[in-house]
């Protein structure tokens, strides 16, 4: 990494408080942001590094699985950072049993272009598309709500319309049902 300081939500704030300072929490659980119970439902995750957490849970999950069942969950992450050195987990996503896509948003590599996860998800729109609408793929989005969850969105509807033929009406309504069955999950923040 780089020489600055980087400073998360909540390491920040602990960071700020004092011996005997009372601090208010409370755990809470997202019971719907969980594995399809049937192992052989794919998956696709989009996130960046601030969203890794859960895919992390996931993909072990799916190898603890695939150890026992010896068959394997189809899976796809798409995983944003910002280049080489920010590229959290490297040698344990590209190990894990999942299809791996990343895109660099600032490579350092000299004539690289920058990408984000929807420009991934866009140019795999044809898999994308496919596992949601014949293989009945649940998606779950992790990480920032201000402007990866909005681009992605975005994207997967644009992928609806070209890939399904549909009107952005029926792209809306596809997704809004897919919300609905639980199959379009999001863990994001601003």
């Amino acid at each position: 990494m780089d020489s600055k300081e980087y400073r998360g939500v909540s390491s920040g704030f602990l960071q700020e408080i004092r011996p005997g300072q009372l601090v208010e929490i409370s755990i809470g659980t997202n019971d719907r942001f969980r594995l399809p119970e049937d192992p052989s439902t794919p998956v696709i995750m989009i996130g960046p590094g601030t969203g890794i957490a859960p895919f992390r849970g996931f993909y072990q999950a799916i190898e603890a699985a695939e150890k026992e069942t010896h068959r394997r969950r189809p899976a796809m992450l798409f995983f944003g950072c910002r280049n080489e050195q920010d590229y959290l987990y490297q040698s344990e996503l590209e190990t894990a049993p999942i299809e791996l896509q990343v895109a660099f948003s600032r490579p350092t590599t000299p004539n690289t272009k920058k990408k984000y996860v929807q420009d991934l998800l866009w140019s795999n729109r044809d898999r994308v598309w496919k596992y949601l609408e014949e293989e009945k793929a649940h998606i779950y989005i992790c990480g920032d709500g201000r402007y990866m969850a909005k681009d992605v969105d975005n994207t997967l509807h644009r992928i609806a319309k070209e890939c399904g033929h549909m009107s952005e009406s029926d792209a809306i309504a596809f997704y809004d049902a897919l919300q609905g069955n639980n199959r379009y999950l999001q863990d994001v923040w601003c």
